[in-house]
């Protein structure tokens, strides 16, 4: 189990325990440092009341299973046990979109929230982006096992090996301080300023009522977006999990518009609501970094929506993609070895992008040939190569 788990697990642990004793008598009352009783009517809720036993007790066992099935393995385990990794996801994912559910209806039904009750939640809601990228590895396994025409039930119970592979004797117990605390932290997990300012902004809705002083069906309204919006965010900061940033544009169209559809919103309020809607919906746009690669899903995990761009004008004077060749550049010159001698002149004019991608473009496109001659291109920041041309294997083209 990574450390992380470990922390929001027992955190997690702790808090359910002392919730399920007041649930079940053993103490008098339960403490709340904001919101006065509010955890005990949470905790003796009809919503909580509707269990056959006690929730609070139901989800200290959750925790329970999570740490054995967090500590049991090491990190091989999503090939040698993918039925392990499986099970654990399945506690951390769906029962922790249940915590969060739970979470965003108690001020709507219940009227009121519980401190200990949003600790934990947020406890469970922060091993979730942790455990997106050993749950996507199984997957991928379990799938190339069976295209490889092997049983894939016989593999989720034993396990196998890697076709090619190689054991994997890489071990991190001589490495600094640092270097674990930053690979336990941040291993398939990045927090992109965007998607904190969209958490930021997720907490702005749920105070609403305090804040811009809004009432009635606005209020319940905010909490449930704002809910909504902390919950994406935080499980977009998974790697593997960062297109799920791209549900906060729907959020915050939605925030936009409610103001004129409906009632509780002061003219403060209904100004704030458009601005951080807008704000919202460019935070959710920029995909932020991404340091691992994870094959095929590559693609799907660096998803981006492209913004709309000015005429793109790419001009290319006597330039033979299939004669042509570049070497490293030099400087900002480039020595092309092509048959026609001559010097060619590359303009490109688009309102974004580093001007590096061209240098990246030129060197791998095209295949050697003879003659000597220079490439010079004007360089600035607007000066950059279209995406239709970044592609890798795709050669350049005139584009007017």
């Amino acid at each position: 189990m990574d450390q992380p788990h470990a922390y929001h697990c027992t955190c997690g642990l702790f808090i359910s325990r002392y919730l399920a004793a007041y649930q079940l008598g053993h103490i008098d009352a339960a403490w709340d440092p904001l919101f006065g009783d509010g955890t005990e009517r949470i905790v003796t809720s009809s919503v909580s009341e509707a269990w056959p036993i006690a929730d609070a007790g139901l989800g200290a066992t959750v925790y329970v299973l999570e740490i054995i099935t967090g500590v049991v393995g090491d990190k091989r385990r999503w090939r040698t046990m993918p039925w392990l990794v499986l099970l654990f996801g399945i506690l951390i994912v769906p029962l922790g979109v249940v915590s969060i559910g739970f979470i965003i209806i108690q001020p709507i039904w219940i009227g009121t929230w519980c401190a200990l009750c949003l600790i934990g939640a947020l406890a469970m809601l922060l091993q979730i982006p942790y455990s997106f990228d050993e749950i996507l590895s199984t997957s991928q396994f379990l799938k190339d096992r069976r295209q490889q025409g092997k049983k894939w039930w016989y593999v989720l119970v034993r396990g196998d090996s890697m076709d090619g592979g190689s054991a994997d004797t890489s071990d991190n117990f001589a490495a600094s301080a640092g270097t674990v605390v930053r690979a336990m932290l941040f291993s398939g997990v990045s927090l992109p300023w965007t998607l904190l300012a969209s958490c930021a902004i997720g907490v702005t809705l749920m105070c609403t009522r305090l804040l811009f002083e809004a009432s009635g069906l606005a209020v319940s309204n905010d909490q449930v977006l704002g809910a909504l919006v902390v919950t994406f965010s935080i499980m977009a900061w998974g790697d593997v999990a960062r297109p799920l940033r791209l549900v906060n544009i729907g959020l915050g169209v939605w925030l936009m518009t409610t103001p004129w559809v409906i009632q509780g919103y002061t003219d403060l309020g209904a100004a704030a609501s458009g601005l951080l809607g807008v704000a919202l919906i460019l935070l959710s746009i920029p995909l932020g970094r991404i340091e691992g690669h994870y094959g095929e899903w590559d693609r799907i995990a660096r998803l981006r929506l492209r913004m709309p761009m000015r005429k793109r004008v790419l001009e290319l004077r006597g330039w033979n993609p299939s004669d042509c060749c570049a070497i490293p550049p030099c400087k900002r010159q480039y020595f092309v070895e092509c048959k026609p001698m001559s010097h060619y002149h590359m303009q490109v004019d688009r309102w974004h992008r580093p001007a590096r991608r061209l240098e990246r473009l030129v060197h791998r496109s095209t295949p050697k040939r003879a003659c000597p001659a220079i490439v010079d291109f004007s360089w600035s920041e607007s000066h950059v190569i279209p995406d239709s041309l970044a592609k890798r294997g795709q050669r350049p083209a005139i584009i007017s």
